[in-house]
């Protein structure tokens, strides 16, 4: 079976939105994981991904980007992520029952979260390119300040 889920990395002043997972989920207990989930049958992929956002932030989001794809499977599931950047765009973060909390949490720091292994790589992606980013922008804004 296939099953195609959506989530969001949640860039909001240059932090990202994780929420950690109550200690009942089936699969990355306790683990940081991104808002989303799965694709309803006859629903596109945005419907489902503002659906589940919507269910496990209570935030609307403005989808501006894709972040990357992976996949990987579980015990009885095969599950296609599409990682994709978001800026909230109304709504306060208020978690659902399947998660206990939320940071949002700079590039940076990221790595140091226990992700869940369904978006660590995504994640990590994320962080070096944030991260060579932010290191182009510092030396950019050094060359302006010695001319």
């Amino acid at each position: 079976r296939l099953d195609r889920r959506g989530h969001d990395a949640f860039v909001n002043l240059g932090r990202v939105l994780l929420l950690q997972r109550s200690p009942r989920s089936r699969f990355f207990r306790r683990e940081w994981d991104l808002p989303g989930g799965g694709v309803n049958s006859g629903e596109d992929f945005l419907t489902g991904l503002h659906r589940e956002v919507a269910e496990e932030t209570g935030l609307r989001i403005r989808v501006t980007g894709l972040v990357g794809a992976l996949e990987h499977e579980l015990p009885d599931l095969r599950v296609i992520l599409l990682v994709v950047a978001a800026r909230r765009i109304a709504g306060r973060v208020e978690t659902s029952e399947e998660h206990e909390q939320f940071a949002w949490v700079a590039p940076a720091e990221i790595l140091k979260m226990n992700l869940s292994t369904q978006v660590r790589p995504a994640l990590e992606e994320f962080a070096r390119r944030e991260s060579g980013r932010r290191l182009a922008r510092h030396r950019a804004h050094g060359r302006k300040n010695k001319s």
